[in-house]
Formats: structure tokens, C-alpha cells, sequence
């Protein structure tokens, strides 16, 4: 009997735990996932390109303020930069943000309350090392706060920077002067290839 008595008031036990459970979730405001994605991009010859921080937000869930981290290896580059983009300066924010080896972050704040819409909300420039054929910059550490400076959680996403395929030198001029020799006689050749910027061209002849 004593079984059955206990039983019956764990039962009960449950089922108040969870209406009180669905009453506390009822109440809570509910929020959508906030994302932070950096766009994929490739270098131009002397290693430069540009990148943008895309923010997503459902509706509801606009951020007020940020924060994130890019990662990437060291030796893949040069230099990292960042502005803020037409989201975050359209509401009132500044972006100071702080390098260290291997990882450069940013914190996107206002005087105000105004919140963030979807866009970009940094312009990430970046110079990759020579000879590096292809390298990821990670969105680590992500944190939104929202307009009453509660914290917002956000996701990061990140992207690839490649670095630019430059076309085979080909063949576009020749000329000597002079262009007939006699007997032990030489000539001065020109020759002209359709690519300038470092590229090594061998030239060599057949003829006797």
C-alpha cells in the first residue's frame, strides 16, 4: 500500500513539474539563431583581398552589439584589417577590434540601443603570404547582446581566401637587328611575353 501511496504522489510530483515547466516556456521570449558569416574570396597577385562579415538575424532577435574573433594561421598572413559595413554604421556603431598572432578581434558597439539589421557588418581586408595557395579564417567567439544588454547567443561561420591563378607567360614578339648575320657576325634579339610580375622565362635556340 505504501508503494502505491508513494506512486501516486510521484506521479503527481511529474505532472506539476512539467505544467510549471511549459508555463516558464510559455513566458520566455523566443529567439531565433543570430550568425556571424565571414564571405569566401580570392587574392589578387600581391596577396589582397576583401571580405565581408554578413550578419543574419531572425526577426526579433537583432543584436545591439558584437563581438567575434578571427583565427587563422600565422604563417598564411600578412595583415588583417577591419571596418564597420553599412549595417552597423547605419545604426550607430564603432568597430575597434585587436591583433595578436594568429587571431584578430573586434568589438562592434554604439551609445545607443539601436539594433543591428541583416547585412554586413564589418569589412575584413586581408593580405596572404607569398606562395600560400589557399587558407581559412574561422568566426570564433561570437557574442551578440541585445538592446536591453541581455546577451544574444550568435553562431560563427568562415571562409576560404584563395589566392589568384596566374596564366602561363606565352610568346606575343621577336625581333633581331640585325636580323640577317653573316660569318662570326651577332645580332641583339628582343622578346616580349603577354605576363610581366616576376615571371621566370627561358629562352633558348635551335639554330646553328
Amino acid at each position: 500500500m505504501f508503494s502505491d501511496i508513494f506512486k501516486r504522489a510521484l506521479s503527481r510530483a511529474v505532472q506539476g513539474t512539467l505544467i510549471i515547466a511549459a508555463l516558464v516556456s510559455a513566458a520566455s521570449p523566443s529567439f531565433g539563431q543570430d550568425t556571424l558569416a565571414l564571405s569566401s574570396g580570392t587574392a589578387a597577385a600581391n596577396g589582397a583581398a576583401t571580405l565581408n562579415l554578413s550578419l543574419t538575424s531572425p526577426t526579433g532577435s537583432e543584436p545591439a552589439g558584437l563581438q567575434w574573433t578571427l583565427t587563422y594561421s600565422p604563417g598564411d598572413i600578412v595583415s588583417m584589417s577591419a571596418v564597420a559595413g553599412a549595417s552597423a554604421t547605419t545604426a550607430g556603431k564603432s568597430l575597434t577590434c585587436s591583433a595578436s598572432s594568429g587571431s584578430y578581434a573586434c568589438l562592434l558597439a554604439g551609445l545607443n540601443t539601436t539594433v543591428m539589421q541583416n547585412g554586413v557588418v564589418a569589412v575584413v581586408s586581408v593580405t596572404m603570404a607569398t606562395g600560400v595557395a589557399s587558407t581559412t579564417i574561422n568566426v570564433t567567439n561570437t557574442l551578440g547582446a541585445t538592446a536591453d544588454g541581455s546577451a544574444l547567443s550568435v553562431t560563427g561561420s568562415g571562409g576560404i581566401l584563395t589566392a589568384a591563378t596566374l596564366p602561363l607567360p606565352t610568346l606575343s614578339g621577336l625581333s633581331c637587328a640585325p636580323s640577317s648575320l653573316g660569318s662570326a657576325a651577332t645580332s641583339t634579339c628582343t622578346v616580349t611575353v603577354s605576363q610581366t610580375g616576376g615571371a621566370t622565362v627561358a629562352l633558348s635556340s635551335n639554330l646553328g
